[in-house]
């Protein structure tokens, strides 16, 4: 069987989790919900200020509507070191208020946004996924 080829031009939301906290899956899960409503209310927020003409809204709108409403997503794990690098450069994340599992303040997860494989190769190329 061969492997497909992937489309760099893809849109998909990156979600990058962090790997030194050792969360519970139902925990993961809710962080990563946390960072995927927070891209999706940006890039929202991004069509209402614009009339829907903002080049954000449009991929977003892309994003959600592309090859019958796929909204594809990849959960990647990261040591906490790079996604405080990644928050950095100014990507979505969360910081967990520290009600259950993790102290208040730990950086949970990342998010790149809506982006192309392409756009996202050289943030994610060296991390695993999320098993």
């Amino acid at each position: 069987m061969m492997k497909q080829e992937k489309d760099p031009n893809e849109l998909i939301m990156y979600l990058i989790v962090n790997q030194e906290l050792n969360m519970s899956p139902p925990k993961i899960g809710i962080q990563m919900a946390h960072v995927a409503t927070n891209i999706s209310n940006h890039m929202m927020w991004a069509g209402i200020g614009s009339h829907f003409s903002s080049e954000k809204y449009k991929r977003y709108e892309k994003w959600l509507h592309h090859n019958g409403n796929e909204q594809k997503k990849i959960a990647l794990k990261a040591r906490q070191s790079y996604l405080i690098r990644l928050v950095a450069l100014g990507f979505f994340h969360i910081r967990d208020k520290g009600y259950t599992e993790v102290p208040a303040g730990s950086l949970t997860c990342v998010g790149l946004g809506i982006i192309t494989r392409q756009e996202a190769e050289p943030f994610v190329k060296r991390l695993q996924l999320l098993k």
